[in-house]
């Protein structure tokens, strides 16, 4: 037996000199003992289909270093033993840690990072390949008390607990190989076999015992080493045959400790080089290494570099690239291959644009199955059962499609979950669900009021959804026996697989693959069934594994998640004529490559950037190096082995093809930083002076060079729409693209596609109206000979700040999810009702205004708060802590309200006449007045009256509804006047522009309805009913920004009372009207009640004029006000859906629209603009006071839906 080093270069021919040896041996005895091929994991494939394509054979076998462990150990024994994987290894050591926690220094706080158990467990098998036992790492750094030590300690500590639990019992996937080495005497078929060794840099102490075994089994064993035969001893540190070398020292040392002979052959590079062919890549190859550079003066046909502003543009490029390759130069795809190293970032890239390109491709990576249905399943149901139900975990459950639902039901009940903050036990409870979302206060519901048929649909989803989830968890519950949901691993799988099996989850994905091939992927088809494999075998380990050991939820679903990330899809190639797209490092030429690029060479690329995550740091790892080879024992300090690497890499890369050769880099990343070239590009340009990078833009530059961009459809449609659009702005337009028009409209499988470009190009963001007819049906109600529109205050408001938005809203009825959760009008609804009926029991129970105390205010608020908060949307404020504590914010805004709003009525002569006095088609309920006598004035808990009609001409008649939140009344001695109050839980201020334009009608239409009802509701006080003003009353807690410091006690009060200050417009009646509105208001003084202020004469000042009208100036405000909801209402019954928001100031109707992906308003469109409401409020007071003055009319309203 002897040993023999085929050396040479790259592409010298190494491996084909072993593919010729093979099959002239095969030519020769096609019986004869077995000639085994052993090529790393990855290129098995390739190989075999190398061999095959020269006939079957008997003899000869390719393997990788643990596929010939199986077979061997299948025949000479150790094969009884239960494998473990990988993902086994990995919950074995998610165990250790759990059981360890406590005695573990470091690694027990880290057990539950992300990604810490899969370093944990890539260097423990790297420790077994480099045969370090945990007796190696004992006592290595004794006393230091560093980091370093502590960690050895725990590594010795989880290794020698994971040895301990694989003993006698089970295999670890990184023994194989010293399984191997020992059984290799005993395997009789290797009896005088022929062994080659291809593809490998360097080998691990494992691979070195296994070779050294097969040496007495084998006649000849050849290793191929890709070195220069012309190196005279050791290489530079820089060279990148450093490991190369090493090796060839290594294996002529092995063998001359075995007596066996070293023969070694050179093979130099010849006609038959690959790169011959390419004297620039020969260049390169001979080069790159050497310093100083040496430049290549010949013609540059086999190399090109490009430049893509991003990745995406890059990857575009080289499938234009790709395509230009296949048609011009008869190229097969087969003979492309694409070599990435950030495959995160490029091979969705690639894997879409191959797709749009219409080019076949194989991705050549092992895909993680923590994205598949199944996996999420599996791990969404641990989490329901973890976390009691909660709705994330559940509907991750509902939506992989492996439950009960439909797509649909699964919508229909997350809406409703969403609304009615569905959770807990309230899944499974018996009781049927009767909660009705969009119903702010809880028993609003009529006696007996039967529930919609939608609500038992939806709780026969909800079984249906629950079913077998909650039946697993049943049987969680019987077999724990009272352990706290402790069961032993075996028990945890079989439920897991019972509930899969319950929910047919092996038949439906065998459904999903036979689509998925029917449908023209298969791949998806294959990871469907890989899968179901995949997740069965996991489950199976965990019983071998862990099957006797007591688990509970958290430390099953860590282990789980263990293994699962562990899991891989082993995808082959769907066609053998494809493009294959890989990694730089992992993956293998499918044969001869005539075109291959390097995409993504950036800095930190190639050469890679040194690793700062793992067990060890840098620094640490080079110290466990040091002293593990102080002990005769070997591990690769991560630094120095790590630039070896990447300069063989490099090398590799470099010199993969001798064909064409396409370098290309990204100028920026995806978010638009500017990413630096690798050094490798740098050095390439150095040594090629006359090699420039193209630029792959995203966009055609304009000219003769958009020919570049017409490859295929895909990449042209958007780019036809650009030139369209800048063809619109009279830009002047290449004929090329015009050509490229016709070509594919004349295309009936892209004819539709270009229509669709087409009408967006040539339509316009503008909604004609919907015209009258359309328009009465719509909105009106046919009554007789007239038509009727019912609208409320609200309503016209929305329709003048945005037509198209009040057509969405209440036309089409377009709503966003309920959600259940407390949202702004949810708090503004409880601060009406808390001010409500705090002034209902006030007025209703007493004390009086004067005797109520700040005391006696609060115990009220706290009372109604309680009782409301079990209302408001189905007891969301008791839900949780959270919301609890909000409660307590809300009943402090509440008190505090309440004891201003009992300031100001001691403060002044308006008492409360009515609450909440809704208007509208409901009819009219006026109750007596409660607790009115001849000399007190009255008072409505509850008030219905009728709407207010105009009738707009035409047959048409607007019928508005509201909501008052108050009326006030104040008795004078010639009249009683009026005033109406709206709460608002934000700052607001009337002002008349607003008003004008139709976008705050709301306070004056409530002053005019209140007005007209209540001159009949109190003529039996025998006194005019004039208008006092219509005003906000603010809920808050105020915080006061105070320009001093150290205020008095009294002083500190009028500040917070200050801040509850009325705002809006009182209506100017004279003298008897001022000490009604505050008992304070005299000559010289402001108000802090109410926005006035009298100056020394005892007339309002100047200050407050803006906030003051005259009794003449309301009147014609509310003339004005009546024409102006004639034209709003008209425009209504035109059908006019404009796009026109409206902007006043600095803000816009479309700041709070939720409208804005149905819209599409863009300002860059020509066609939308906004309605600018820019005129003074003083110069509009100023007309409206001379109007008054001269008892003229004119137009005042800024209505207009026309810009």
């Amino acid at each position: 037996m002897h040993l023999r080093l085929l050396i040479g270069r790259a592409g010298t021919g190494k491996t084909r000199r072993c593919l010729q040896e093979i099959r002239a041996e095969l030519a020769r005895n096609p019986l004869g003992p077995p000639l085994l091929l052993i090529v790393p994991d990855q290129a098995t494939f390739t190989m075999e289909r190398e061999l095959a394509g020269q006939g079957g054979s008997l003899r000869a076998h390719v393997y990788s270093f643990r596929r010939l462990a199986y077979r061997v150990l299948r025949e000479a024994g150790g094969a009884a033993r239960l494998p473990v994987s990988e993902l086994g290894r990995r919950m074995l050591l998610k165990k250790i840690l759990l059981e360890e926690r406590e005695n573990l220094k470091l690694m027990g706080s880290l057990a539950g990072r992300p990604g810490f158990l899969a370093s944990l467990s890539e260097l423990v098998g790297e420790l077994k390949m480099h045969r370090v036992a945990p007796d190696d790492l004992e006592g290595l750094v004794p006393g230091s008390g560093g980091q370093l030590e502590q960690k050895l300690e725990d590594l010795c500590l989880v290794y020698r607990r994971l040895e301990g639990e694989l003993a006698g019992i089970f295999t670890d996937p990184d023994d194989y190989l010293d399984l191997l080495a020992r059984r290799l005497p005993e395997a009789g078929f290797l009896k005088d076999c022929r062994v080659w060794v291809d593809g490998f840099a360097s080998f691990t102490p494992q691979e070195y015992a296994v070779l050294q075994g097969l040496s007495g089994r084998a006649r000849e064993i050849t290793v191929t080493l890709c070195l220069d035969p012309a190196a005279a001893g050791c290489p530079p540190e820089h060279d990148p045959f450093v490991r190369p070398w090493q090796v060839r020292e290594r294996l002529r040392r092995l063998a001359e400790e075995a007596g066996l002979a070293v023969r070694e052959e050179h093979l130099e590079p010849g006609d038959s080089w690959r790169l011959a062919g390419a004297p620039e890549l020969a260049h390169l190859e001979r080069y790159f290494f050497h310093h100083p550079a040496v430049p290549y003066r010949g013609s540059l046909q086999n190399i090109s570099l490009m430049a893509g502003v991003n990745p995406r543009a890059e990857v575009e490029g080289i499938a234009r690239a790709i395509r230009r390759l296949l048609r011009e130069e008869g190229l097969r795809p087969r003979e492309i291959m694409v070599a990435v190293r950030d495959v995160d970032v490029y091979f969705p890239l690639f894997r879409r644009m191959l797709a749009d390109y219409e080019i076949p491709f194989f991705i050549d990576h092992q895909q993680p199955v923590m994205h598949h249905p199944l996996v999420e399943l599996l791990r969404s149901a641990l989490e329901v059962w973890q976390k009691k139900w909660a709705y994330e975990p559940v509907f991750r459950f509902l939506k992989t499609g492996l439950a009960r639902l439909s797509a649909g039901e699964v919508d229909r009940l997350e809406n409703y979950v969403l609304a009615a903050g569905i959770r807990g036990s309230r899944w499974y409870s018996p009781d049927p669900w009767n909660y009705r979302p969009g119903r702010t206060w809880t028993g609003d519901e009529e006696h007996g009021e039967v529930p919609p048929p939608e609500l038992e649909e939806i709780d026969g989803l909800r079984r249906r959804a629950i079913q077998e989830l909650r039946a697993a968890q049943l049987k969680i519950r019987e077999e724990a026996g009272g352990r706290g949901a402790r069961l032993p691993g075996r028990q945890w799988a079989r439920i897991l697989l019972e509930l899969c099996l319950e929910l047919e989850v092996p038949w439906k994905l065998d459904e999903w693959s036979r689509a998925a091939r029917e449908a023209g992927s298969p791949d998806l088809a294959r990871e469907h069934r890989q899968v179901w494999r995949l997740v069965s075998g996991l489950l199976g380990e965990l019983v071998e594994v862990l099957g006797d050991v007591e688990l509970d939820l958290a430390e099953l679903s860590g282990v789980l998640d263990a293994g699962l990330e562990a899991l891989r899809l082993a995808l082959i190639p769907p066609a053998l004529d494809a493009v294959t797209v890989g990694s730089l490092d992992r993956s293998r030429p499918p044969g001869e490559v005539r075109a291959l690029f390097l995409a993504g060479l950036t800095e930190g690329s190639l050469p890679a950037r040194l690793r700062t995550t793992g067990v060890f740091t840098e620094r640490e790892r080079e110290q466990l190096s040091t002293l593990l080879r102080e002990r005769g024992r070997e591990l690769p300090a991560a630094t120095v082995d790590r630039l070896h690497q990447e300069q063989f890499l490099i090398y590799r890369v470099l010199t993969r093809t001798g064909g064409r050769l396409y370098l290309s880099y990204p100028l920026g990343d995806g978010e638009g930083r500017a990413v630096t070239p690798s050094p490798v590009i740098g050095r390439v340009r150095e040594l090629l002076p006359g090699l420039e990078p193209r630029l792959l833009a995203v966009e055609p530059p304009g000219g003769a060079e958009d020919l570049e961009y017409v490859e295929h459809p895909a990449g042209l449609l958007s780019r036809l729409a650009l030139r369209w659009r800048e063809a619109s702005w009279g830009l002047p337009v290449h004929p090329l693209w015009w050509w490229t028009y016709n070509l594919l409209v004349a295309r009936e499988e892209w004819r539709e596609k270009m229509a669709v470009i087409a009408a967006g190009l040539a339509g316009r963001n503008v909604e004609p109206p919907l015209g009258a007819e359309l328009g009465r049906k719509l909105w009106g109600r046919r009554e007789g000979r007239k038509y009727r529109l019912s609208s409320s205050v609200s309503r016209l408001e929305r329709f003048v700040q945005c037509p198209f938005a009040h057509f969405l809203d209440y036309g089409l009825g377009l709503k966003e999810r309920a959600v259940y959760r407390l949202e702004p009008p949810d708090t503004g609804q409880l601060y009406h009702e808390a001010l409500r009926l705090f002034v209902e029991r006030v007025q209703g129970e007493g004390p009086s205004w004067e005797e109520l105390g700040d005391d006696k205010v609060y115990g009220i608020c706290a009372e109604i708060v309680e009782e409301l908060a079990c209302r408001l949307q189905n007891r969301i404020l008791l839900s949780s802590a959270r919301l609890r504590q909000q409660k307590a914010r809300l009943l402090e805004r509440v008190s505090d309200s309440a004891r201003a709003l009992a300031r100001q009525m001691r403060g002044s002569g308006f008492r409360p006449a009515a609450l909440e006095v809704y208007f509208g088609l409901r009819g009219t309920e006026v109750p007596p007045p409660a607790g009115a006598d001849a000399g007190s004035l009255p008072f409505w808990p509850r008030l219905v009256l009728p709407p207010l009609e105009l009738e707009l001409g035409g047959e048409v008649v607007l019928t508005l509804g509201g909501r008052i939140d108050r009326v006030d009344l104040g008795r004078g001695a010639e009249a009683l006047y009026l005033r109406v109050i709206d709460y608002k839980s934000g700052s607001s201020r009337l002002s008349l522009p607003g008003v004008l334009a139709g976008v705050q009608l709301q306070l004056l239409v409530y002053l005019w309805v209140a007005l007209e009802h209540f001159q009949l509701l109190c003529r039996r006080y025998g006194r005019e009913l004039l208008p006092a003003g219509a005003f906000y009353f603010q809920v808050q807690r105020p915080i006061l920004n105070l320009s001093r410091p150290g205020l008095s006690a009294e002083e500190l009060e009028r500040e917070w009372l200050k801040a509850f200050r009325l705002s809006g417009w009182l209506v100017d009646q004279g003298r008897e009207l001022y000490p009604l509105l505050d008992h304070a208001l005299t000559p010289g003084t402001t108000s802090l009640l109410v926005p006035a202020g009298l100056g020394s004469g005892g007339s309002i000042t100047r200050r407050h004029e803006a906030s003051v009208f005259t009794p003449g100036e309301f009147r014609l405000l509310l003339d004005v006000l009546r024409g102006l909801l004639g034209k709003i209402a008209g425009g209504i019954l035109q059908g006019r859906v404009d796009i026109a928001p409206l902007k006043a100031g600095g803000s816009s109707a479309c700041g709070t629209c939720s409208y804005r992906p149905v819209c599409r308003f863009d300002l860059w469109l020509p066609e939308n603009r906004y309605r600018n409401l820019a005129v003074e409020g003083g110069e509009l007071r100023e007309r409206l006071r001379k109007m008054a003055a001269e008892e003229e009319v004119g137009d005042l309203d800024l209505y207009s839906l026309d810009r």
